[in-house]
């Protein structure tokens, strides 16, 4: 569809509204339109807007088109705007004033000068951006994922829902908002640090694929999830949050103690594949599972004492399960293990506990009078030997 001149005549703005479906319109003194409804002109290879509009009370959908510019847009939307999938460059030119959520994803926008100050929901993800500078004041969640972004300066003040900032090419999160009512996702950037980051973030925090060293600047609680997976050069969980509602993800870093963590846990904890040494300073509550496999532990101490879900052990170099939790609601299993060989001759978990009153296990030692007394017990004949042990 090529690009229809602005035309003043009333037959021609009737012959327009027709074509692309617009009814309930009146015509401004001005030569604008306002039209008590939507308006759908999506998907018609518009390169320019066929009309000059006023208001429109309901949406405004002009995505996936050829525009380069929002010349001709409405000034004020009831509902939503959506210009995405198109080539604007800017958003000047656009409504001041949108009641529901505006979507400019999938343009080429190097700017957002020219956003309405407030709406619901604002969605500029796949852009040129490299500021929020003209971004809305106020939102319910913003999205930017996906542009070239190497600061949040211009970010929305007030976010009510959730901010998006992920896939980008940030290094710290000065400039960016200071409270998140929902989640905040900065993960597969190029932060060094958390520092200038929001104080309080009342769902998930995600922080994932970056460069960080430590999680100093972090929120001292979160209320959802907190991951910090995937950042090679972490050695550090110093500035941890103290509390956090849901998951804890640290695996896939180079910490070697979990000093720093969150002394409250809501969900899992996840420290596997670390170069962790011992469980010394970790949580002492987690609310549901713990995975700590792939590591260097020889000993369990510093494990939290319940553990209503599952606790998995695998794959580390631990030759006793001192310190193991009292309690396990879901599975255990400590297989890939030096001790999994003195595990697995009892018939469960209980058993194997229950046999540790005999105590007659000493680091790579046992005991054999000991161990034999435990397994009479349970009517097990001991084993000539065991790999990785010795008696004595």
């Amino acid at each position: 569809m090529k690009y229809i001149k602005v035309f003043e005549s009333f037959s021609e703005i009737d012959s327009i509204c027709n074509e692309f479906g617009i009814t309930n319109w009146t015509v401004n003194s001005d030569g604008t339109v306002d039209v008590d409804g939507n308006v759908d002109i999506r998907d018609r290879k518009l390169t320019k807007l066929p009309l000059r509009f006023g208001k429109v009370s309901g949406h405004f959908r002009c995505n996936d088109n050829n525009l380069t510019t929002l010349e001709g847009a409405p000034s004020e939307v009831g509902g939503d705007f959506d210009c995405s999938y198109n080539n604007i460059v800017i958003l000047e030119g656009g409504p001041s004033k949108v009641g529901d959520n505006f979507y400019c994803h999938q343009n080429r926008l190097t700017s957002l000068e020219g956003a309405p100050r407030k709406v619901n929901y604002f969605n500029c993800e796949y852009n040129l951006l490299k500021n929020l500078k003209g971004a809305p004041t106020e939102v319910g969640s913003f999205i930017a994922t996906n542009n070239e972004l190497i600061t949040l300066e211009g970010s929305p003040k007030k976010v009510n829902v959730n901010f998006y900032c992920n896939r980008n090419k940030l290094t710290n999160l000065k400039g960016g908002p200071t409270e998140i009512l929902g989640t905040f996702n900065c993960c597969g950037n190029e932060l060094t640090t958390l520092v200038g980051g929001p104080k309080e973030v009342y769902r998930g925090y995600y922080c994932h694929y970056n460069q960080l060293k430590n999680l100093n600047g972090s929120p001292n609680r979160v209320g959802g999830d907190f991951d910090c997976r995937a950042n090679d050069l972490l050695t550090s969980l110093k500035g941890a949050p103290k509390k956090v509602g849901g998951d804890f993800h640290c695996y896939f870093t180079n910490i070697t103690t979990l000093e720093g963590s969150p002394s409250l846990v809501g969900g899992n904890f996840n420290c596997r594949a670390n170069k962790l040494i011992s469980l010394e300073g970790g949580p002492e509550e987690v609310g549901l599972s713990f995975f700590c496999s792939r590591n260097k532990l020889t000993g369990l101490e510093g494990a939290p004492k319940f553990i209503s879900g599952d606790f998995l052990c695998e794959d580390n170099n631990l030759i006793s399960l001192k310190g193991i939790p009292k309690e396990i609601g879901g599975q255990f299993s400590c297989r890939i293990n030096p001790i999994f060989r003195i595990y697995n001759l009892f018939p469960d978990h209980k058993s194997y506990l229950e046999s540790l009153d005999y105590n007659y296990l000493r680091g790579k030692t046992i005991v054999k009078r000991r161990f034999k007394e435990a397994l009479d017990e349970f009517d097990i004949e001991l084993p000539r030997s065991i790999s990785g042990y010795k008696y004595i």
